[in-house]
């Protein structure tokens, strides 16, 4: 998976508006790429760690991740 880069300011994450605007993301997609960047960088990632703080099941945060790098969403989403 690609490696995500993040700026937080504080108790705020600062994302890209890229992210809101890139039209190959859909509203799941986007939600998900939003609270990876929002998570510690000691978090230890993993897909059911992310259905456990998420309301949507493995299989969708699954698809979503496997989508979002399929569409190499990560690249385009670095920031300093």
């Amino acid at each position: 998976m690609s490696k995500l880069i993040k700026r937080l300011s504080g108790d705020f994450t600062i994302i890209s508006n890229k992210v809101f605007r890139n039209k190959k993301l859909g509203v799941t997609d986007r939600g998900t790429l939003c609270t990876l960047l929002s998570l510690p960088d000691n978090w230890n990632f993993s897909i059911r760690g992310l259905a456990a703080i998420l309301p949507d099941g493995v299989t969708k945060i699954e698809n979503s991740l496997n989508r979002s790098e399929e569409r190499r969403v990560g690249k385009e989403c670095r920031s300093r």
